[in-house]
Order: structure tokens, then sequence, then C-alpha cells
């Protein structure tokens, strides 16, 4: 039953899987303190409101995304998240978005990786918005299953539509 969860600061890390499946978890800020987070949260399907404190050295938050700053990895993100479109966010790092209920989501020009298991379990997802072709879509290193249980979905280029069937 646990819906926010506000660190006190000197939390250096999150362990992995710390926060899987907190099924009513709508809430998390993180503390300027915090290092290490990736791969700590996952299946909170509720969760719409993510932020880092700000003078943090090594995340920022925007459009309710957790951001790795100095290697512009996005970590963290849920089924409200905008990925900026400032070039900040240049990876889709691992489990980013597991089965967090993302139904859509708008991916930047600027982004050239996304990582392994990243939509995993977005079974709802049916529209990816990428911002260039076709050509660049195909063009970003993604894991082979980046898309792992997400059912059939449409990404949405700059020249067209390439609808992908995931049975």
């Amino acid at each position: 039953s646990l819906k926010t969860v506000t660190f006190g600061q000197g939390l250096h890390t999150i362990g992995d899987c710390a926060f899987f499946a907190c099924l009513e978890l709508e809430s998390i800020t993180f503390p300027r303190s915090v290092e290490s987070i990736a791969g700590a949260f996952g299946g909170n399907l509720k969760l719409v409101t993510i932020i880092v404190e700000d003078g943090n050295p090594v995340y920022h938050s925007a459009g309710n995304c957790v951001i790795e700053t100095a290697t512009n990895t996005l970590v963290f993100g849920c089924k409200n998240s905008t990925i900026p479109t400032d070039g900040s966010v240049e990876t889709l790092y691992d489990w980013a978005f597991m089965v967090c209920g993302v139904t859509e989501i708008a991916i930047p020009r600027s982004v050239t990786k996304i990582g392994n298991l990243c939509f995993d379990g977005c079974e709802n997802l049916t529209d990816i918005y990428y911002d260039g072709t076709k050509a660049e879509w195909n063009a970003i290193d993604k894991a082979d299953s980046w898309d792992y249980e997400t059912g059939d979905y449409t990404v949405h280029c700059t020249d067209g539509d390439i609808e992908v069937t995931n049975a």
C-alpha cells in the first residue's frame, strides 16, 4: 500500500529491484545524495511523479524521467513520462519502462540506443512516436528483447509508420 516515497539526504544507493512491483506507488522523490538507482524500480503501474532534487551530481529529472547526466541515459520512467527532446537523452537504459503501464511514448531523434527489456511487459503499448525517419529508427541500436512482451504496436516516423507484430 506504499503510495509515496521521499528518501532522506545521505542515501547513496538503492539496490536492484528494491521497489519492484510496488503496485500502489504513485510518487518518488530522490535526494541530492543518491548515486545509484538503476534497476531499482519497475512494475509500478500507478507511478506518475518522479523527481530528483536539484543539485544531484549524478542524476536529474525531466518529464517524470530520471536521467544520468554524464551519460545522457534515461534510467527510469513511468507511464506518463515525456522523454526530453533537448538532446539530454541518448540511451534508454535496460528496464527503464519495465511494466510501467505506458500506452504510448514519444522517442526523440537523439536516442541512439534502447536497452534490454526497456519496455518489458508494457503489453498496452500501442504507439511509439519517433521524431525521425524509418531508416533512422531502424538504425537505433536496440537490444534483442527491448520490446519483450509488449504485444503489437506502431512506430510512427516522420516518413510513415512501421507496424510491429509481437506475437
